[in-house]
């Protein structure tokens, strides 16, 4: 859903908050906004800047290259970092979470597994990260996978969310991870469900089952705080996921933090402030949540989504949350200058305050 989505590049000036400190849960360390806050063409720099008095991550998609047929390419360059932006979020203090490049791998997601990925391509892509760990959190595998994924399927006989394509889902995943932590065992590897489908997770005679190699598990919920799927609220969503994590498994957070309608809800923007600070409250207080994201800073044009970077009641609740969750920050102007002497221009920054 996410990802086949127009975006519209709005340039918003606006005033931050007054915004207090409070202590909260130990385990709550990182804030930011989900997927395209950072994805070309949407510019870094007006990103780092509007976004950087509260948060202390950032979310990136790396570009790809593939021949006319939707086939990796064998020679030249493969990927690419629009903007330098992985290198500038280092700078201006921002962790990132990467997106994982060879899910669609050759334009078909279903049918094609990674062992296809050409090492060359693979290795490629290795030598790109590799010095930016440091400063990498996570990847982001995939975005509600569920059991059909995008309405394909894995070609079983009852299609669709059956026991069959649910195990094959699962497995793909897992084979995903696995490719990814060869080259990085130590980075966690992050997948997103909808709420459908950790709502079936009690049915694991079904096939609904996370896989057993993710490290970040999380949830979207779009509708009601108390309905967020079959009558569920999102607590109790929340509840169920957890009831089937691993000890080191962990959950990320992701709150509406746009206006429009979304299968028939459409509420105001004091109806997702509520929201925000009940996911806040909520996050607080379970020790497997580690990070909050919500959805999205740019508008969705295509769906008539308005997003929280034209949402001044959204933005600035979400700026109260984001500043409690990272702490005090301060900003380090630098006028279009080399601050950190490697030889590239850099731009005024927030830093976390002594």
């Amino acid at each position: 859903m996410k990802n086949s989505i127009v975006y519209l590049v709005a340039i918003v000036l606006f005033v931050f908050p007054t915004i207090s400190y409070s202590q909260v849960s130990s385990t709550l360390r990182y804030f930011g906004y989900w997927d395209h806050a950072l994805s070309n063409p949407y510019p870094a720099d007006q990103i780092y800047l509007e976004q950087g008095p509260y948060t202390n991550a950032t979310m990136r998609t790396i570009q790809y290259r593939v021949d006319s047929q939707g086939y990796w390419n064998t020679t030249g360059d493969y990927f690419v970092d629009h903007q330098d932006a992985l290198r500038k979020a280092k700078h201006a203090g921002l962790k990132v979470i990467i997106a994982w490049p060879f899910w669609f791998i050759n334009g078909n997601e279903i049918d094609r597994g990674v062992d296809t990925v050409k090492p060359e391509v693979f290795n490629r892509w290795v030598s790109m990260i590799t010095p930016h760990l440091d400063n990498i959190i996570a990847i982001s595998i995939t975005d509600e996978p569920d059991c059909n994924y995008n309405g394909a399927t894995f070609g079983g006989a009852n299609g669709g969310w059956s026991k069959e394509n649910c195990d094959a889902m699962r497995m793909k995943l897992e084979a995903h991870i696995a490719k990814m932590k060869s080259a990085f065992p130590n980075m966690p590897a992050w997948v997103n469900y909808t709420s459908a489908f950790i709502n079936g997770l009690n049915r694991p005679d079904l096939g609904y089952s996370i896989p057993s190699n993710a490290d970040w598990l999380s949830f979207d919920c779009y509708t009601s705080w108390n309905n967020c799927f079959s009558n569920l609220s999102v607590s109790d969503v929340l509840a169920r996921l957890e009831s089937r994590l691993t000890t080191n498994q962990r959950v990320v957070m992701i709150p509406r933090a746009f206006t429009g309608d979304f299968g028939g809800y459409r509420p105001s923007e004091s109806q997702i402030v509520s929201d925000a600070n009940l996911y806040f409250d909520l996050a607080k207080s379970r020790p497997k949540v580690l990070g909050i994201f919500p959805f999205i800073w740019w508008d969705l044009t295509n769906d008539g989504w308005v997003g929280a970077s034209k949402l001044p009641l959204v933005r600035n609740a979400y700026a109260q949350i984001g500043s409690q969750i990272v702490g005090p920050k301060i900003k380090k102007s630098f006028s279009s200058g080399d601050y950190n002497g490697d030889g590239k221009t850099d731009i005024a920054t927030w830093r976390p305050s002594d």
